[in-house]
């Protein structure tokens, strides 16, 4: 049974943040004192979830995407 797309955004969404949000932690540890490398990390990953928001719901079902 394949899920729909309507389904399958919350899912990568969810994912996608919790992948951000554990690469902004890394950073933040391992470089501590280091903001300059945390800016173009959070801007990157932020883009990423905006384009999930924005991407048709037909891309989200083609296996390349996935």
């Amino acid at each position: 049974m394949k899920p729909d797309a309507d389904s399958r955004r919350p899912i990568y969404f969810a994912f996608q943040g919790l992948f951000m949000a554990v690469l902004l932690l890394l950073v933040v540890f391992q470089e501590s004192g280091s903001v300059v490398r945390l800016w173009p990390l959070a801007v990157i990953l932020g883009t990423s979830l905006v384009a999930l928001q924005l991407v048709h719901e037909a891309m989200l079902a083609r296996w390349w995407f996935q």
